[in-house]
């Protein structure tokens, strides 16, 4: 259920909802840890038939890691906000029977989706060329460390990756100090925008088939992503021979920073010479809008230390947050507070646009991130993450014909 919609009571009919923009797309999802999950979450999101393929017996490893909630409940939280709107099916990807189901399934595919570990898929038999022979037509969509040499060639290929490896190698983790002491930056950024950008390959791909009729390779490397998300810095060294080493570098283009308010903090930002001259009018200033030190956005930029922020920060800390941020966006100024993660989810602003879905589990109602892009005649479902094996029989059944008595083998052979 999309939290903050109405559903149909019982019995009342519903009003028949417009088709997903994917609907009729079917992916074969082989995945794991985060960019893979998010991506084609996003996919099921946008109505594709998502199909998660897990072991038997065991499944996904993020199904058992678990928070402790406050009532001593344990919850896979990160399996759970990662795979809504897809069916789960178990198979044993590593017996011959599994492989032959598999490639019968990839038959009747469009897209198989993969993260998996280095060389994983040509360890099974199961390459791209493979692939391509079962059916010519699909799209092999796969996030990787550091990519695969059948599309471009790769000389770490073969190396394990992890967001915390691929944030260090593209120099994102020197951002946070300006080369001083580098961190991780928080959060899985090099897996979860690769994981998105995945979506706008097989979407390319998907484009090209249809004018084509055929399928093929998109390759995505989290090391590359980390230099798009770095980008500006490596443009700087390239041009000038040197890296950001102060806020003053990173920040040479727009905003002026974070300041104390009486009740919490407030983000400022003015882009331009005009914007400047009315928030110094607006702070009592007015000799400080045509100073001529101040005059251009790199003169700001580089006094923002020693001439702006000590006039700015003891004017934001007389006023509350709200104060401030009503009289900065009075004048045109934009402005925002710092806000926690509680006030995150409690602000209307994302509730009025569905950015939260509740979905609705074995282990009680679980609120999550909703997705971000926004179409007007394309609602989106808000299926709960599939059981391990939830919806085997029902693929095999719709996908291929089989009938009961062949599952119930597969399932005595611990195929499925």
């Amino acid at each position: 259920m999309i939290q903050g919609k109405e559903q149909p009571a019982a019995g009342q009919a519903a009003t028949p909802r417009p088709r997903g923009p994917l609907e009729g797309v079917r992916v074969l999802a082989l995945e794991h840890f985060v960019s893979g999950p998010l991506g084609s979450m996003m996919l099921g999101d946008w109505g594709a038939e998502v199909i998660r393929i897990e072991r038997p017996g065991s499944g996904d490893v993020w199904r058992y890691v678990n928070i402790r909630q406050s009532d001593g409940q344990e919850l896979p939280l990160s399996f759970i906000t990662r795979n809504r709107n897809k069916k789960g099916i178990t198979l044993d990807m590593k017996s011959a029977r599994g492989r032959e189901i598999f490639l019968e399934l990839v038959k009747k595919a469009d897209v198989v989706w993969e993260n998996l570990a280095p060389d994983a898929m040509k360890t099974l038999g199961l390459d791209y060329d493979t692939l391509l022979a079962a059916n010519p037509a699909i799209v092999y969509v796969s996030v990787s460390g550091f990519g695969h040499d059948d599309v471009f060639p790769s000389h770490f290929e073969d190396r394990p990756a992890f967001d915390f490896i691929t944030q260090a190698m593209s120099g994102l983790m020197w951002l946070p100090s300006f080369g001083q002491n580098p961190s991780w930056l928080g959060f899985p950024v090099t897996d979860l925008v690769p994981g998105m950008m995945a979506t706008t390959g097989m979407l390319l791909a998907l484009r090209e088939r249809d004018r084509t009729g055929r399928g093929q390779r998109v390759d995505l490397s989290m090391y590359d992503v980390g230099l798009v998300l770095n980008e500006k810095n490596l443009a700087l060294q390239a041009a000038v021979g040197r890296t950001p080493n102060s806020q003053h570098d990173l920040q040479n283009t727009n905003q002026l920073g974070v300041f104390k308010a009486a009740d919490g903090y407030v983000a400022i930002g003015v882009v331009s010479d005009a914007g400047w001259k009315l928030l110094a009018r607006e702070m009592g200033r007015p000799d400080m809008a045509d100073d001529p030190k101040l005059a251009s956005m790199q003169k700001r930029t580089s006094s923002l230390e020693t001439l702006l922020n000590p006039v700015l920060q003891p004017w934001v800390q007389t006023l509350t947050r709200s104060d401030a941020i009503d009289r900065l966006l009075a004048i045109g100024i934009p402005a925002g507070p710092l806000q926690t993660a509680a006030e995150v989810l409690a602000c209307p602003q994302l509730e009025a646009r569905n950015m939260f879905v509740t979905l609705p589990t074995e282990y009680g109602p679980v609120k999550a991130v909703g997705n971000p892009i926004k179409l007007n005649n394309a609602p989106q479902p808000c299926n709960p993450p599939p059981k391990l094996g939830e919806h085997t029989e029902e693929v095999l059944t719709g996908w291929l014909g089989m009938d009961v008595s062949a599952i119930e083998d597969l399932r005595r052979d611990k195929v499925i």
